[in-house]
């Protein structure tokens, strides 16, 4: 099994010794693994990381990110494996017009279901007038993604659904301590809008692995390609499992009590994981992204990200094209 390494405590350093990768801080092995088993490396800024080591990392088919504290990624390492065919051919799909439109369309529709049925998981334990009125409201929404002539009607009609989903979405979480006032991003007011945006990071990592692996260029996207963000396609398909795989974790660790109120710090009305928060998230972060999940059919969520991200491109834009 491939290994995600984290290197985010601070005074952490990964170097390589004898085919492994060992991380140490003050002298003492924190981790030692087989360099053939790193499939990525993700790295603070109050962490280090040889020369030697990236190197290796790197000529084994690696990937070494570098993040923020909130988790951002602000740059990657890693051979992308993009043929110039491919290139030309994502180029041509993806600024046809026609195609960007029925592509937009079917991960909007995608993204909205995948809304719906989280909300419609908890209506069980969660039988509000609240939470129907907003599984009706984004369940009507698809209909109006079909009819759809243009992608900036998609914008406004994905903009819609997410005030329905995030309007009802703290009812979800029955843990005492979190509260909820909506979704904020960009600071994150408070815990569980902070541990989104940190899920959501580290989702983006995950696609990233997954295009590169298929030999996209993350730059050229289809939906996303008018708002300066320079890997618009990396955002485009992030939209096919924002619901079902970080969404689903954040809610599971809250509720479980996995991640609690005091696992955050309060800087200046933002909200921060700590420390100690950080290191639970990321033991619980890839249990959950390795272990078979019943609703996926069995396979882990790591799986179902690679697995439809091929489906995108062998079938979904063949079929368009």
């Amino acid at each position: 099994m491939m290994s995600m390494i984290y290197l985010l405590t601070e005074g952490a350093k990964a170097q390589l010794n004898a085919g492994r990768i060992v991380v140490t801080k003050q002298k003492e092995t924190l981790w030692s693994i087989p360099l053939r088993d790193v499939e990525s490396l993700v790295i603070g800024r109050t962490a280090q990381i040889t020369t030697q080591a990236v190197y290796a990392i790197i000529r084994e088919g690696g990937f070494i990110f570098y993040v923020d504290r909130n988790g951002k990624i602000y740059g990657a390492l890693g051979d992308e494996k993009i043929s110039l065919q491919r290139l030309r051919n994502q180029m041509q799909y993806f600024e046809n017009e026609q195609i960007q439109l029925a592509l937009s369309k079917y991960v909007v529709e995608k993204k909205i279901r995948n809304q719906k049925n989280l909300l419609l998981s908890y209506k069980k334990h969660n039988a509000t007038l609240e939470l129907y009125n907003a599984v009706k409201a984004i369940g009507n929404m698809i209909s109006k993604v079909r009819n759809a002539e243009t992608t900036e009607s998609l914008l406004g009609i994905e903009g819609n659904a997410a005030r329905e989903y995030f309007g009802v979405f703290g009812t979800l979480v029955s843990a005492n301590g979190f509260s909820w006032s909506g979704r904020h991003k960009h600071p994150a007011p408070d815990p569980v809008n902070a541990l989104l945006s940190y899920g959501y990071f580290f989702l983006e990592r995950e696609v990233r692995i997954a295009l590169a692996a298929f030999g996209a260029d993350v730059r050229i996207g289809f939906f996303h390609t008018n708002n300066g963000r320079k890997d618009s396609l990396v955002y485009d398909l992030m939209e096919l499992f924002r619901a079902s795989v970080s969404d689903r974790l954040v809610l599971k660790l809250l509720n479980l009590g996995r991640i609690k109120p005091d696992d955050f710090v309060q800087i200046d009305n933002q909200s921060f994981l700590s420390a100690e928060g950080k290191k639970k998230w990321c033991q619980y972060y890839e249990e959950y992204m390795q272990t078979g999940v019943k609703e996926y059919g069995g396979i882990s969520p790591r799986d179902l990200i690679r697995n439809q991200i091929q489906v995108f491109f062998r079938e979904e834009i063949e079929k368009i094209a």
